[in-house]
């Protein structure tokens, strides 16, 4: 990843506790995508029970080509419109990106 937007811990993970991590492309240019990672903590004692707590990570990953992304539900939308802000206001621009890759090349 280029950098990481974001990360959201709201109670520390314990020893013992089961982790489930979602992770999904919210946002793509030509040269940058944003994934955006929920990170569920269960009770291992009752898997099928909500969540005891949730945390929040977005990555910035840089490269080319990326296919566009077509937010389908409400929840989809409104990630969309986030990561697209943040990608119009803090980038990293192409040519932020063609550096840093060219950078990590050597």
């Amino acid at each position: 990843p280029l950098g990481i937007d974001e990360a959201v811990f709201l109670q520390p993970i314990g020893i013992g506790d089961m982790v489930t991590f979602e992770a999904r492309v919210v946002h793509s240019s030509a040269n940058t995508c944003r994934v955006s990672v929920n990170v569920d903590v269960k009770d291992p004692a009752d898997q099928h029970k909500v969540p005891k707590r949730s945390n929040r990570l977005t990555f910035v990953f840089g490269g080319s080509h990326f296919p566009g992304i077509l937010p389908e539900t409400y929840s989809e939308i409104l990630k969309y419109i986030d990561a697209k802000q943040r990608y119009e206001v803090e980038g990293p621009t192409d040519a932020e990106v063609e550096y840093i890759l060219k950078d990590n090349q050597k």
